[in-house]
């Protein structure tokens, strides 16, 4: 109206269930608000969604003329706080849609556990900055039987949102004996600035588990299937956060055992950000592995420990391909180790790594290299087992670039295919390099070494083998057959 508001009445209701009329008194200019107006109290239930409208009637004891702008209504629920069920019969959630609404709107005020039962839920599970959130007021969602398998959200591809579960700015959240799954695996569930993230005995199906700039990430006795060559899990940093990224994955199983359908973790740098990753104890289907791009011209550095992690053979002509890339020009700056793992069908390149030892490289059928090493490493006690199906020249252990001291030493390489050689020193490494008491086997046509020549080199008490031809080696492009005359081109003694 035009005139000042002196008096009205408020009315409101809940679920469609009249309350208590409030008289209001006092001074209200046109055009003006007022604020904490205390209408009446109502002890709100958590977990239930109830609607609150709100209208004004007789203003100034008269007739409203536009009773079109006088009400507003809102969906509500008092905090969540302790222990609930979701499906089921008699759930306090129906629904991961209703929990999800209620955890987001209304929050929570202590530690929250919800014991999901045996079902399919064909949803979406969405959380974003929950109220009361914090590393004391965690988030826990379990299948309330302890079996994976029983209880499971499920969401089919559509053109608008793929996310099976998204997370974003969310603190102490637990995913546990649960089956996630999507029908297309190329699309991503994404955990984003988040910390403190554990998913355990869960199965993560056909989709891939995306964390972008999250920390205190774990990953524990999962199982990751149908990802069809696709990730399984991807780290990626998005912003120069300056910020530590810690994550731990370990005994979990990664890609189908019994087939080539692969997946594999891949991490991913891209700004001034420290990853600390520990990838322990997993098994791999044949043919997936993990690949790592911490490449970065300006990032802190970063540690990356890839260990006791082996995988199940199951076709010889199926191998796949990953990377293990450092960054380059300051090689104090990286801490990268890769240690005791028992790889099938896995080829691998090594960049601005600093050790890798006591591996099991088999089973790689390649038309190229089987491992690759370049700029600088500790290569020690590792057994390649390479072949191929063609004429292409293949390498076991191929050995790249210079700048930097490179040591192969005590390693054992099985090569098998038709061409190539069983080591291979494609440039002159510079910085030094270190080749000692390695056993170099050929039998399929190609030669224990090929180098070219090294100006700086320590090569001594290596065993060279070929089962099929007279040629050991070759160094600068000429053949030698005994390793005396090898050893007097390479500046070492004769054996």
């Amino acid at each position: 109206g035009g005139t000042v508001l002196t008096s009205a009445t408020i009315k409101w209701s809940l679920d469609g269930v009249l309350q208590s009329s409030y008289s209001w008194s006092g001074s209200l200019a046109v055009g003006g608000t007022g604020s904490n107006i205390v209408i009446g109290n109502y002890n709100f239930s958590p977990g239930i969604i109830q609607t609150l409208r709100i209208w004004v009637e007789n203003p100034n004891g008269g007739i409203d003329l536009n009773s079109a702008n006088d009400d507003i209504s809102k969906d509500i629920s008092a905090s969540l706080c302790g222990t609930y069920t979701l499906g089921g019969t008699n759930p306090d959630f129906a629904s991961f849609s209703e929990l999800s609404t209620i955890l987001n709107n209304a929050g929570i005020t202590c530690p929250v556990t919800i014991n999901v039962r045996d079902g399919i839920y064909n949803e979406q599970f969405i959380l974003s900055n929950v109220t009361g959130n914090s590393f004391a007021n965690t988030i826990t969602i379990q299948g309330e039987s302890g079996d994976s398998s029983l209880a499971q959200i499920y969401w089919a591809n559509n053109n608008f949102d793929n996310n099976v579960i998204s997370f974003s700015n969310i603190k102490g959240i637990t995913i546990k004996d649960l089956h996630l799954r999507h029908n297309n695996e190329y699309n991503f569930s994404n955990i984003t600035d988040c910390d403190s993230v554990l998913f355990t005995n869960c199965i993560l199906d056909q989709f891939q588990l995306q964390f972008n700039s999250s920390t205190g990430v774990s990953l524990k006795n999962n199982y990751f299937k149908n990802n069809y060559g696709y990730p399984s899990v991807v780290f990626n940093d998005n912003a120069n956060n300056n910020e530590q990224l810690s994550i731990n994955i370990t005994n979990n199983v990664i890609g189908d055992s019994t087939s080539t359908n692969r997946g594999y973790i891949q991490i991913t740098k891209g700004y001034s950000n420290s990853f600390k990753v520990l990838i322990d104890n997993n098994i791999f289907s044949q043919a997936g592995g993990v690949s790592s791009n911490l490449y970065s011209s300006n990032g802190y550095s970063d540690t990356l420990i890839v260990s006791n992690n082996k995988s199940i053979y199951f076709n010889d002509s199926y191998t796949g391909s990953f990377y293990i890339d450092g960054t380059p020009g300051n090689t104090n700056r990286d801490y990268i180790i890769f240690k005791n793992n028992d790889l099938q069908g896995v080829s691998m390149q090594f960049y601005e790594c600093d050790s890798i030892i006591s591996n099991r490289f088999v089973n790689i059928h390649t038309n190229d290299n089987g491992i690759r090493l370049i700029r600088k490493g500790y290569f020690a006690n590792n057994y390649i087992d390479v072949s191929s199906s063609g004429s292409n020249d293949v390498y076991g252990l191929n050995i790249f670039q210079n700048n930097s001291p490179i040591t192969v030493a005590h390693n054992s390489i099985n090569h098998t295919a038709f061409a190539g050689s069983a080591m291979y020193v494609q440039t002159d490494i510079s910085g030094g390099l270190k080749v000692k008491n390695n056993i170099l086997y050929t039998s399929g046509g190609g030669i224990p070494l090929k180098a070219v020549t090294q100006s700086n080199v320590d090569w001594d008490y290596n065993c060279y083998y070929n089962n099929v031809g007279n040629t050991l080696a070759s160094y600068n492009g000429n053949n030698y057959s005994s390793v005396s005359a090898l050893g007097t081109v390479l500046g070492s003694d004769a054996n």
